[in-house]
């Protein structure tokens, strides 16, 4: 890249083909940009008072207040939302839905490393309520169990790779190398 910070060569080649790929696209809630979506509720415009606020009404503001009622169905809980419920990151998910709460084993071992037992004890635990959640509620989300791919794709990351495998074995967690560049992680 020169030195003015912008891309040259095959960069900008690459730079020009990903603007025209994304030139038609709106920066819109996958789930709210659909006709079928819930109208938004009204906006908080007085005070109010519960037992239980939850702030952000994205995935773990949602996951949390729908587990406090479930808990206790008498529960007095009002859920906080900036804008609308499901707009930002949550509503505009890649598409997927990982048991780990550390973006990766390797990277988890090296902050957390004695706690790394419970931490994938206890996303493998999270992965699976979300999706008995989505089974017994009957949401049509497409859920699918397929497990992680992590890939290589240039040489420098071939180290990242095989650490992140010997610490997957390190913690006897279901994980198998399909090729020289290719890491298979499977939630089970």
């Amino acid at each position: 890249m020169p030195t003015n910070g912008h891309p040259s060569g095959p960069a900008a080649a690459a730079a020009g083909w990903a603007a025209a790929a994304l030139a038609d696209c709106r920066p819109e809630s996958y789930w709210l940009d659909r006709a079928d979506a819930p109208p938004a509720t009204p906006r908080l415009t007085g005070g109010t008072g519960a037992r239980l606020a939850v702030i952000g009404g994205g995935f773990t503001g949602l996951w949390t207040a729908l587990m406090a009622v479930e808990r206790d169905p008498s529960a007095d809980v009002v859920l906080l939302e900036a804008r609308r419920v499901g707009w930002a990151a949550s509503g505009r998910n890649g598409g997927f839905c990982s048991a780990s709460l550390t973006h990766g084993i390797a990277n988890g071992i090296a902050r957390f490393e004695a706690e790394m037992p419970a931490l994938v004890r206890l996303g493998q635990a999270n992965l699976d309520e979300i999706e008995a959640t989505v089974r017994s509620r009957g949401i049509d989300c497409g859920f699918e169990r397929t497990g992680d791919l992590a890939v290589a794709t240039a040489p420098w990351q071939l180290d990242g790779l095989a650490a992140e495998a010997a610490a997957a074995t390190q913690l006897q967690t279901s994980a198998s190398s399909s090729s020289s560049n290719c890491l298979l992680y499977r939630s089970l």
